[in-house]
């Protein structure tokens, strides 16, 4: 029977008396936890990329962002994305 219905004083009483049976619990204790990576996050509205690491910005930047749509005038052939970006827009 357990105090108070009080698991976690159970749980925790078997983790200090090492007697712990639960191998998947034993084997995340036992690892490190995982590097934080970098990663970019490119917001179509808002025009910007952030390079991120964890919470940090390391990096931000006004970006062009198309629609993918392709111009097609007198046989010249422009991505829109270009053309925005070419505009500053």
């Amino acid at each position: 029977m357990v105090f108070n219905d009080n698991v976690e004083l159970l749980d925790e009483l078997h983790r200090r008396a090492g007697v712990e049976t639960d191998s998947l619990r034993r084997l995340i204790a036992s690892k490190p936890e995982p590097a934080v990576r970098a990663y970019i996050v490119v917001s179509i509205e808002d025009h910007r990329l952030w390079y991120r690491h964890g919470d940090s910005v390391l990096y931000s930047s006004a970006v062009a962002t198309g629609s993918g749509k392709i111009l097609e005038s007198n046989g010249s052939v422009t991505p829109l994305a270009l053309r925005n970006s070419a505009r500053g827009s």
